[in-house]
């Protein structure tokens, strides 16, 4: 099990610190759909403030002080606070870009897909969820564990591959495999 007091800067010449911060993707993703206020949704995403983090952590990986793998995490989610704070006062600060004035494209495009999506439509996203769960319950143990981790549970290919004792390269292997037998069982259904 790799040790969590490892320093993660380019001072060890065997850690990438760009595939170490993508590593947090998901995670800055949930610190930022929880702090961003629905109304600031419609002005910005998620997932733009998580590329602004990570582009920021990268300009200035020189000024992290820390020394685990729990500090570059809460460097991290510093960050990305400040990013939704300034993000709030930017759009907070002029009448022209009030939140109040705006429509959620999210919420407006649920609206017309409601208003306009015919009885077939629904239908077959129906058969299609069915065809897709059905695979997934046909799947092995091992393959429908792999794609919860790393799908519903959001885990990283390192720590599933801690999980089962193996390289993050090769839980990385074993969740691609596990992708292709369920593409391959719902083909085999259509």
């Amino acid at each position: 099990m790799p040790s969590t007091t490892t320093k993660p800067t380019p001072a060890d010449p065997s850690l990438d610190m760009a595939k170490i911060l993508e590593s947090y993707r998901a995670y800055l993703g949930t610190i930022a759909d929880e702090a961003l206020d629905p109304a600031l949704k419609a002005k910005v995403g998620a997932s733009d403030l998580v590329q602004e983090t990570l582009m920021a952590a990268c300009r200035h990986v020189g000024s992290f002080q820390g020394e685990t793998r729990k500090e570059l995490k809460g460097w991290l989610r510093g960050i990305m606070l400040n990013l939704v704070s300034d993000t709030r006062k930017h759009f907070r600060g002029t009448q022209k870009r009030r939140i109040d004035r705006e429509i959620s494209l999210g919420a407006a495009d649920t609206q017309i897909a409601d208003a306009t999506t015919s009885i077939e439509t629904r239908q077959a996203r129906r058969e299609r969820d069915e065809v897709l769960e059905d695979a997934v319950s046909r799947l092995p143990e091992h393959h429908r564990r792999i794609l919860q981790w790393h799908i519903r549970d959001d885990w990283t290919f390192a720590r599933i591959g801690q999980e089962l004792a193996i390289t993050e390269g090769a839980a990385r292997k074993q969740w691609a495999r596990a992708l292709l037998h369920l593409r391959r069982l719902m083909e085999s259904k259509s």
